[in-house]
């Protein structure tokens, strides 16, 4: 199953970064990708190096576990809770519900 997991990652990366182009959101794409650091040290654990391995760790608590969460947190809250006259929504699309419910997903997959 481990080549099914790395093909329904890039199928999902892909689908998700092709429509955030899509809809000319491609800054958003930049925080998903960061969250790949971790998938680098992943992907070199066979070496069995300790250097690799705390990388793994240190790059998915960081990048997925904490950073990622909070950056989605704190844009739904102020998507959805903050005034409209104190966020500008005019740039969103009206897919944007998806892409929350989308993001959403992916962010709940790493716990």
């Amino acid at each position: 199953t481990g080549k099914l997991d790395f093909i329904l990652h890039g199928v999902a990366l892909t689908v998700l970064c092709g429509a955030l182009l899509y809809v000319d959101m491609a800054h958003s794409i930049v925080w998903g990708l960061c969250m790949e650091w971790s998938s680098v040290f992943l992907n070199l654990r066979p070496l069995k190096q300790l250097w690799i391995d705390i990388s793994f760790v240190f790059t998915f608590v960081t990048t997925r576990l904490l950073i990622s969460p909070y950056l989605w947190c704190l844009w739904l809250y102020q998507f959805f809770y903050l005034p409209d006259d104190a966020v500008d929504k005019s740039c969103l699309p009206e897919v944007m519900p998806y892409v929350v419910l989308f993001g959403g997903v992916f962010n709940l997959l790493n716990f």
